[in-house]
């Protein structure tokens, strides 16, 4: 059977902008919203339930151990809370042969990957000029204490997604009335790349609330040095520009997004003399296709195969990418992070970022 080749038209890109992600989006005001906080949870409870999942993201199976410490915390909240961590069904295309494949690649291109990541993917996102103010307003990056914080999270994030049973399928087989074996075993997707997906997607989806309905949040704290997130957007007052600028953190920036990790970081590594078969590329595409349905990105957004992933990526850059202050600031604070990270040696620290970017975009 021959495959429906998937397009990208602007309508499909205008209408991917101003939408968000209604399951993620939901439990979120539910946890947030002042009238409609789940018995338990709240903001306290928010912040302790992202605590819970770095816990989950050092050992996993710990969810499915009773007496475990951090199994005993998942139980004071919320089922629906606590389902969010499940292993959720995977979809029917995953090939666990290609995500195996991915985690080789990895394995031997751990160092270049990184760099690549850092080198173009964090910079083709910058250049997104109506992504990047949800980011900027939220991410903190251009504070000095913030930015090495998020800069090597998102590197432990491709350290779990791409490490091995960092995306592991898990298979029930399941037993009919009788005990005999069901017909259809159902496939579970599990691991620490799960888990940091869901985390990301439940961040996302935060940053959405908190920026569309700043009326919810009274001020509170310092406006000169908020204490977190939530007390610096209490301060803001202007309504989120949606007409010019789409939802913050939409389908088609995540989209992008997601193209610059399981595109771009392979493109990146031939550029730079790695030599890769298409099998290959298309293995670690695959890999974060699945980290896009974990992360509640919407299927027709998601490109089968790197043809279409290079087309995807060319129509939303061509759409979206402009020079903007915000993009350039958030550039500059990436190469002093990267300056910091270098080993000191004398012109290095200072040439070599920049000789980085400049190579790769």
């Amino acid at each position: 059977m021959n495959r429906i080749e998937k397009s990208w038209p602007d309508e499909l890109l205008d209408a991917a902008r101003m939408e968000g992600d209604p399951e993620a989006d939901q439990l979120v005001e539910q946890v947030l919203r002042p009238d409609q906080i789940f018995s338990g949870a709240g903001r306290l409870g928010y912040n302790r339930l992202l605590d819970i999942a770095d816990k989950l993201l050092e050992t996993p199976e710990l969810s499915f151990v009773e007496s475990s410490r951090v199994r005993q915390q998942l139980n004071a909240f919320p089922q629906r809370l606590v389902d969010y961590f499940d292993p959720a069904e995977a979809p029917d295309w995953v090939d666990e042969a290609k995500l195996a494949l991915a985690n080789r690649v990895w394995e031997e291109n751990t160092l270049g990957i990184l760099s690549v990541l850092y080198a173009a993917a964090l910079p083709y996102c910058y250049l997104m000029a109506k992504g990047i103010p949800s980011l900027y307003k939220t991410e903190r990056l251009l504070e000095h204490r913030y930015i090495f914080q998020r800069l090597y999270e998102t590197g432990l994030m491709l350290d779990s997604v791409m490490g091995a049973g960092g995306l592991k399928i898990i298979v029930d087989l399941g037993e009919d009335l009788d005990g005999s074996v069901a017909p259809a075993p159902r496939r579970y997707v599990w691991g620490k790349g799960f888990i940091s997906a869901r985390k990301v997607r439940f961040l996302h989806a935060s940053m959405r609330f908190m920026l569309t309905r700043p009326d919810l949040f009274p001020p509170r704290g310092s406006i000169e040095d908020p204490a977190s997130l939530s007390e610096r957007l209490s301060h803001e007052t202007e309504p989120w520009p949606k007409e010019e600028l789409g939802l913050p953190v939409n389908q088609e920036d995540l989209a992008y997004t997601l193209l610059t990790f399981g595109y771009i970081i392979p493109t990146g590594l031939e550029h730079w003399g790695c030599r890769l078969s298409s099998e290959e590329k298309e293995a670690f595409l695959h890999t974060w296709k699945l980290v896009g349905h974990i992360m509640g990105i919407k299927a027709d957004l998601l490109p089968d195969d790197c043809d279409g992933a290079e087309r995807l990526f060319a129509a939303i850059k061509s759409r979206q990418a402009a020079a903007s202050q915000p993009g350039k600031e958030l550039t500059e604070a990436l190469l002093r992070f990267l300056e910091d990270y270098l080993p000191r040696l004398p012109g290095v620290n200072e040439a070599l970022p920049a000789v980085l970017l400049i190579d790769q975009l």
